[in-house]
């Protein structure tokens, strides 16, 4: 007996569904298997979809890949969900006060290995000022505060390498601060390291001085180590975890007659991490301030002093300054992520695409197999009679074909 019982005397037809028998020949399960068929069709005014065993293959090929997929960028969305960088630079205009980073100096020497540390005065002396310049002529220019000193070991400072020396450091006791623009700013205030050799010509030896030739032996001998912290995060943009280097170091070589300066400049770097409405759901701002670059300068002062007197300043004594000063551009770092409303928007476009693909082939099968057992629909929109019978209104009930 055909799925379709046609009851027609010449003035109507229209299609009889028997739907009781197939409860009473199918299991339950079956049946209930054929209602879960995401690709069942209706290929004519039917009163229950075409359900096959193909398209129910098809439907659980079709649940099975959208899960995995679903599963698999969500996982993918927890554990590697790398973000796009935004990165550009602007003029910065700001005059407030900028916190240094914390330093550390040593100067290094030994015939053979760096093994000898000099912290005393008789052979040079290292001191810290912080210095401000007015733009505004009127007042006075290049006014500098002393910044203390102290002894310092590497095993009491945590940024410090562990191959870093063992020997006396030199410390700054107060923090260092930042500000403003060279020549653009109302005030510009930078810290400065200066090293000035002991005074060996000196009459009035007041100082204890090494000698000359003991001094130029002892600077030959050895280099400056200025070791910076670094502030960069310790964990990079693209959400790796890096272990990365707490610090920088500098080495500077002294050679008296040449009067070398190192302009250190510091980039302030604006750091914002939106959130993805999963794990993080507010936007984070951080500032890191970073070396980005060096500048070196060298004069030769040793003919400055020609025809001077002992007691003057000579700038021979002149050995070493080191300043650090801020960047005129900030980097501004934009750090977006994909947020949870993206992964699902990719889940929605998924599925229209995934059941596009299995819907063009598994409904025409699906429909092929009923005109195949029901050759008096296969030109239904033809027959006047049959047409009539779209209108037809009955509960609807999913019957498997094979």
């Amino acid at each position: 007996m055909s799925d379709i019982e046609d009851l027609s005397n010449n003035n109507s037809s229209y299609q009889r569904l028997q739907p009781e028998r197939y409860r009473n020949s199918l299991p339950k399960w079956r049946l209930m298997l054929h209602k879960i068929d995401i690709f069942s069709a209706i290929p004519t005014p039917k009163t229950y979809p075409v359900s096959t065993r193909r398209s129910l293959i098809g439907t659980f090929i079709f649940i099975f890949l959208f899960t995995t997929y679903i599963i698999s960028s969500f996982v993918f969305f927890i554990i590697d969900n790398v973000p796009r960088l935004n990165e550009y630079s602007q003029l910065d205009d700001s005059d407030s006060l900028t916190v240094g980073p914390e330093i550390a100096m040593q100067f290094l020497y030994g015939k053979d290995v760096l093994n000898e540390s000099i912290t005393n005065t008789s052979i040079f002396s290292i001191t810290m000022q912080q210095v401000i310049k007015y733009l505004d002529p009127a007042k006075q220019d290049n006014s500098s505060t002393q910044i203390p000193l102290k002894i310092c070991y590497s095993s009491d400072i945590e940024w410090m390498p562990e191959n870093a020396s063992k020997l006396a450091f030199l410390c700054p006791e107060v923090q260092l601060n930042l500000s403003g623009q060279l020549y653009k700013s109302e005030e510009f205030i930078y810290p400065r390291i200066q090293i000035d050799y002991c005074p060996y010509f000196h009459p009035e030896k007041k100082l204890q001085c090494e000698t000359e030739a003991q001094i130029r032996k002892t600077v030959a001998g050895g280099r400056l180590f200025l070791y910076i912290k670094n502030q960069a995060p310790e964990v990079n943009f693209v959400g790796k975890k890096t272990q990365g280097l707490k610090y920088q170091v500098f080495q500077y070589f002294l050679v008296p007659g040449l009067y070398n300066r190192a302009e250190i400049v510091l980039q302030k770097q604006l750091v914002s991490m939106s959130g993805d409405y999963l794990t993080q759901f507010s936007t984070k701002h951080d500032e890191f301030l970073l070396v980005n670059r060096q500048y070196l300068y060298v004069t030769n002062v040793s003919q400055n002093d020609v025809g001077r007197q002992p007691t003057d300043s000579l700038s021979i004594y002149k050995g070493y300054q080191i300043f650090l000063r801020l960047d005129q551009e900030i980097k501004i770092i934009q750090v977006v992520k994909d947020t949870i409303i993206d992964v699902i928007a990719q889940w929605g476009a998924f599925y229209g695409v995934l059941v596009g693909a299995f819907a063009l082939y598994f409904l025409k099968y699906n429909q092929n197999q009923f005109y195949e057992k029901n050759k008096q629909w296969a030109n239904f929109d033809q027959n006047e009679a049959l047409f009539e019978s779209k209108q037809l209104n009955e509960t609807e009930v999913k019957s498997p074909i094979d």
